[in-house]
């Protein structure tokens, strides 16, 4: 045998050899892997699975019948199924070295989640925190079809999603000592059917769709409050008369919509929300009192406590419609509509580093079909003792065409009468709120009512004659500006306060300021002390 022969026959031995040692390392590290992946899938109590098999070459793990169930140290449990999830690229070096899960996708199928807790999730973080096992967990992609979720707590609050499916690209979780440290690149999914309910409350949340799109945008289709029982049975077991709302909004737009923001930040920043072709129902029962002991905060005081940082640039409210309806203590409903609300809302927020200390609204609609109102407010962001400012008009509109709201709880009716326009201006705080408006109108004709609807002669000339001219501006052109003014009724709402405000002038145009002199004068003492 020749030396070049010795060789290659060297060489030979030397790489069937390796094949060797190397096909001996890799089966001991498949033992190990195999041995590994069983004991966490089949006797952990929390995991199980009816099988599964494992690639080393590829790093590919399949799993059937994935069941994943926590039971914290507290009350509650978290129970995730998947009749069958793949595992790529799964780099078992990397865990055996370096204690690092490097993964680069997970597909989950048929996904049921269902979580239960008693407690908040504070208290769920705080009673679940453990010594990490693994310090990093990176996942490329993860992939969720057909998804179902359930959540409750205490059997009182529920929140279900009938189908889901969503891709997270680079998932990554650093387990910590006191907390799990998580991010992401984006997430894209889209959810049907989703549920809310709460036993304690008197209306029910439902959104027949939602998209994510990269983490970018969010777009919610039919969204529902619903009423849990009829108008006539609304108020039955309630104490104190409630509103009952009905309302639809068929798209919801909000871009950008930051996940990592909204669930790892606890806030809640966008640029954008629209809505569009919204419908807004709201029935107000006469026949049950009011809580005269109750305290409701304006809204722009709930901005101001709350915990989460809120930062809308523009809110956008597009063709939507309010209808309003009372029922009086016969039964008898009068409506009130609104329609082709155009509204904008701009720098709402709670973040004093923003610098923008108000927020601004302007509103334009139909009002019974054939007048048009155009509203304008500006609210305090932070500071809430400070003034909040509103102005407004109001285009010609027959004023008959209020009667069918008036007459039955106002026991009021207007038998003639023209609005030409209305226009006010004023300004408000927590304690009461006042202004100027000029309300211009012709051939006033106003008849008090019985409960049987039949008119109150005396009365009603009473009345008529206090008005005096029927005309605003009279005879002579001269134009009469009411005052307008009212304290705040804390058991009532910011709508009820202000809508009390407009009032105020409409009654003070009317009748000369004789319905309003110690409420102008109330004014007159408090700007005194003020100053």
């Amino acid at each position: 045998m020749n030396q070049h022969a010795k060789t290659n026959t060297f060489l030979l031995k030397r790489v069937v050899g390796a094949f060797i040692v190397a096909g001996c390392l890799l089966i001991t590290i498949t033992v190990i892997a195999h041995k590994k992946i069983k004991q966490v899938l089949t006797e952990s109590s929390q995991i199980s699975c009816s099988d599964f098999s494992l690639n080393l070459f590829t790093g590919c793990l399949d799993i059937d019948n994935l069941s994943i169930h926590i039971q914290p140290k507290i009350n509650g449990q978290l129970q995730v199924q998947s009749s069958k999830t793949h595992i790529h690229g799964l780099s078992y070096w990397k865990y055996f070295l370096a204690d690092q899960l490097v993964i680069q996708d997970v597909i989950f199928e048929d996904v049921d989640i269902h979580f239960a807790s008693t407690l908040d999730n504070k208290t769920l973080n705080d009673s679940t925190a453990q010594q990490p096992t693994i310090p990093e967990i990176s996942i490329a992609e993860i992939q969720i079809h057909k998804g179902k979720l359930n959540w409750s707590k205490q059997d009182i609050q529920k929140i279900s999603i009938d189908s889901f499916s969503t891709n997270i690209i680079d998932l990554t979780i650093q387990p910590d000592k006191d907390s799990i440290v998580t991010n992401w690149v984006s997430i894209t999914g889209v959810a049907h059917q989703i549920k809310a309910n709460d036993t304690k409350k008197n209306h029910n949340l439902f959104i027949q769709k939602t998209q994510l799109f990269n983490d970018k945008t969010l777009v919610i289709s039919d969204f529902q409050l619903r009423p849990k029982r009829s108008k006539e049975n609304f108020i039955s077991p309630l104490p104190h008369r409630k509103a009952r709302l009905d309302l639809q909004i068929p798209k919801i737009s909000i871009s950008p919509f930051s996940t990592k923001s909204l669930f790892l930040k606890k806030s809640f920043i966008t640029q954008s929300i629209t809505l569009e072709n919204g419908f807004l129902n709201v029935f107000i029962d006469q026949r049950k009192s009011a809580c005269q002991t109750c305290t409701k905060t304006y809204f722009y005081e709930h901005l101001a406590m709350s915990e989460i940082p809120i930062q809308i640039d523009s809110l956008l409210v597009k063709n939507s419609s309010i209808t309003l309806e009372e029922m009086g203590q016969n039964n008898e409903i009068g409506t009130l509509k609104w329609h082709h609300i155009y509204a904008h809302i701009s720098d709402l927020t709670n973040k004093p580093e923003t610098q923008k200390s108000h927020t601004h609204v302007q509103v334009q609609s139909d009002f019974i079909n054939d007048s048009h109102v155009e509203l304008n407010f500006k609210f305090p962001n932070f500071n809430t003792q400070k003034a909040y400012y509103f102005d407004g008009r109001i285009d010609r509109i027959d004023l008959k065409k209020l009667n069918q709201f008036l007459t039955f709880s106002k026991r009021l009716q207007i038998k003639d009468g023209e609005m030409s326009a209305l226009t006010f201006t004023g300004k408000g705080d927590l304690s009461s709120s006042d202004g100027t408006m000029k309300f211009k109108y012709k051939d006033l004709d106003i008849a008090l009512l019985k409960d049987d609807k039949s008119t109150r002669k005396i009365f009603s000339k009473l009345v008529n004659t206090l008005i005096r001219n029927k005309n605003n501006p009279d005879e002579n052109n001269v134009l009469r500006t009411g005052k307008m003014y009212s304290e705040r009724r804390t058991e009532k709402s910011f709508l009820f306060n202000w809508w009390t405000t407009i009032l105020s002038g409409i009654k003070s145009t009317v009748l000369k300021n004789i319905v309003l002199p110690e409420e102008l004068e109330a004014k007159k003492i408090k700007q005194k002390q003020h100053n």
